[in-house]
């Protein structure tokens, strides 16, 4: 039998590891705020359940790049996940049979000026013609496009050098739910080398507007 002094000692060490784990499980779901001190950006997380049938998330890799080009003046950026499974069918039936989801869920980076909401980047990783690619798509408070651009990919030179213009990654400005998205009408043309591509990215952009006007309308987003 122990004595009672180290009885104690066990005791206390218990209650300091229990009280730890509690810790932890708390802050888990807590707002974690950090300021970027370079860039005065307030960057605010909430950490919430991952529906465990999406895909893999998609980073954003350039958010200072990103919020000069597209929200320039933003002093915060509120990061939340953001799950469509409860309303998947809907979205589905106005994405249509000929694009693909791909994920059930996206991480939301909501721009804001003071107070006022300016807009949210949505960055989307999707399967090329030569491997997994990636894109931010920026839209405004009316769920408009306001950027577009490519984070990564694998197309040769030829075919990535056609996609990342800056011409034609401009003509996504305006687009929104509802718009036709067709290449070579309100999207830029490309190279026919490069339009099968080029129709990847597209549809996927189409679709996640279309999840995030649908999150919206749930009073998600």
């Amino acid at each position: 039998m122990l004595a009672p002094r180290k009885q104690s000692r066990i005791y206390r060490v218990l209650a300091l590891l229990l009280t730890v784990g509690m810790a932890a499980g708390i802050l888990s779901w807590s707002v974690l705020a950090k300021v970027d001190r370079e860039s005065a950006i307030e960057t605010i997380t909430l950490k919430g359940p991952v529906d465990s049938a999406g895909s893999i998330m998609c980073p954003w890799r350039n958010p200072k790049r990103d919020i000069s080009q597209f929200f320039p003046g933003a002093t915060r950026i509120k990061t939340r996940l953001l799950v469509f499974s409860s309303f998947r069918n809907e979205v589905i039936e106005r994405v249509g049979q000929g694009d693909s989801l791909g994920t059930n869920q996206v991480y939301t980076h909501t721009l804001y000026k003071g107070n006022q909401k300016v807009g949210v980047i949505l960055p989307r990783q999707i399967a090329g013609e030569y491997g997994s690619a990636e894109f931010i798509l920026a839209l405004d408070t009316h769920c408009r496009v306001v950027g577009f651009e490519i984070q990564r990919l694998r197309e040769p030179n030829m075919v990535a050098s056609a996609l990342q213009n800056p011409r034609w990654c401009a003509s996504f400005k305006g687009r929104t739910s509802s718009s036709d998205w067709k290449i070579g009408q309100d999207i830029g043309n490309v190279p026919a080398v490069a339009r099968s591509s080029a129709r990847r990215f597209v549809s996927a952009a189409r679709a996640l507007t279309i999840e995030y006007q649908v999150a919206r309308t749930h009073g998600e987003g």
